[in-house]
């Protein structure tokens, strides 16, 4: 399957921002990020959830592997550290890994 025809399949969110990438408090936006580097032993990924008010990377998870849990583990981090209130707006790209029903449940 085509990763292109995987990604379109897969349920994808209304993109509330529209480039508006501003905060008025903490908690109030979040913003993803998948960061992957070459190493000696192989590939790194390491996903990150940062508050755009505070600049803070309030979940991270690191793996050898870009999978949809490697991106959860870093959303359970920042909720669990953050708690945040209902009306959090979470952002990131179409990828994938953030398209699969497993994050978004």
């Amino acid at each position: 399957m085509n990763i292109l025809n995987f990604t379109l399949a897969q349920p994808v969110a209304e993109n509330v921002l529209a480039q508006m990438f501003v905060a008025t408090r903490p908690n109030e936006t979040w913003v993803t990020a998948l960061i992957y580097a070459h190493k000696e032993e192989g590939w790194l990924y390491v996903a990150e959830v940062k508050d755009l008010f505070t600049c803070e990377v309030v979940g991270h998870a690191m793996e050898s592997r870009m999978t949809t849990d490697l991106v959860s583990q870093a959303l359970i981090m920042a909720v669990g550290a953050k708690r945040p209130h209902p009306g959090l707006i979470h952002h990131s790209d179409r990828g994938a890994q953030y398209c699969a029903q497993a994050y978004q449940d």
